[in-house]
């Protein structure tokens, strides 16, 4: 299995319910009281948002607006840290080594609680992590500075130029069509795969719509890419003809809308991989995942694996490179996934 797909399928499978929290921040200072019961290893205890200190520390010099500070130890730095993050969970996960056990007892978190839900904290195998439960999909903003970590949270719209949904139509134990030992699943995962890598790159923030071990349904997949408020889906697909081995050539299908941005895509696709162009079948039923969906989509069928020299062509890890990076370039001409009235990253912060 193609490992970029296996690095980035995390970000997949991104079923969420938001939950409202008031847009005015909230200044807070949460510490745990200090028992005489010792707290277990890998334990994570939630913070308490109120304490009789809450005014004495809401507001310290040390703070920085718009962060929540985290204190960290003498000699504790960068090198420490590490951060991630859980999109399908709505969770930030921060591990600092090194950290005494209960310094976080007796040196308060405080600053900026806007778009944090909850907050819990525990010691694993000598590591302090700090657990957040955010009401929405951010992207960590971190600022080491007067021995604190500063933590912030950034909209993804305002770091990425756009967020795309990448979807492959089989999982799980289906591999789609079939022909000369090859399959489908493996060409689209492949594709998938250099697509997510060629996206992260050119600052395109990417997320799958699903595993590679789940074979997802329409809806489950539209309801993955708009929940990140995903301002396009690329579907990647192979073509199949059951009549004929020589039927050959690259599609792409969106919306009406779209139609003249997929025509543009498929011909750059054809002249980049050295590929005709497929007939237009008027009998073709419209995928549902582009007639369903308010997002574009882009529903591209890369070639015929019923034609053995297209098959072998779709199954090169050259071509699987040179179809991202024209996919990629296609997108990024209008810097819009365009009009279907999604929003684009430059009404995103206006919209109400």
């Amino acid at each position: 299995m193609n490992n970029s797909y296996h690095f980035l399928k995390k970000m997949t499978i991104v079923s969420l319910v938001f939950a409202g929290l008031s847009a005015a921040s909230l200044c807070f200072a949460a510490s745990l009281p200090v028992d005489d019961t010792p707290m277990k290893e890998g334990m994570l205890r939630k913070l308490t948002e109120k304490t009789d200190m809450t005014e004495e520390v809401s507001n310290r010099d040390a703070d920085r607006n718009g962060y929540l500070t985290i204190p960290l130890p003498d000699g504790i730095g960068e090198e420490n840290v590490l951060v991630t993050t859980d999109d399908s969970e709505q969770k930030i996960k921060i591990a600092i080594s090194d950290v005494p056990v209960y310094f976080y007892h007796r040196n308060f978190l405080s600053g900026d609680m806007k778009n944090i839900q909850n907050i819990r904290y525990g010691y694993e195998n000598q590591v302090a992590k700090i657990e957040l439960d955010t009401n929405g999909i951010f992207e960590p903003d971190t600022v080491f500075e007067n021995g604190n970590l500063y933590f912030g949270l950034k909209e993804i719209q305002d770091v990425y130029k756009m967020v795309a949904a990448v979807d492959t139509g089989h999982g799980g134990s289906e591999e789609g069509s079939v022909a000369y030992g090859i399959t489908e699943r493996e060409i689209s995962e492949r594709c998938a795969g250099k697509l997510a890598e060629e996206f992260e790159k050119q600052g395109i923030k990417t997320y799958f719509t699903h595993s590679s071990d789940v074979n997802a349904d329409i809806p489950t997949r539209i309801q993955a890419a708009e929940s990140v408020s995903a301002d396009v889906i690329i579907s990647i697909h192979t073509n199949a003809d059951s009549r004929t081995r020589v039927t050959h050539g690259i599609q792409v299908v969106s919306q009406e809308e779209n139609n003249e941005k997929a025509a543009e895509m498929a011909g750059k696709l054809a002249e980049a991989l050295d590929l005709s162009l497929a007939p237009v079948d008027e009998d073709n039923v419209t995928p549902e995942i582009v007639s369903a969906s308010s997002c574009p989509v882009y529903f591209i069928r890369l070639g015929y694996i019923t034609n053995k020299a297209e098959a072998e062509k779709m199954a090169s890890e050259e071509f699987a490179e040179k179809a991202a990076e024209t996919i990629t370039a296609s997108l990024l001409e209008t810097d819009t996934a365009t009009a279907s009235g999604n929003k684009t990253k430059s009404d995103k912060g206006t919209e109400k």
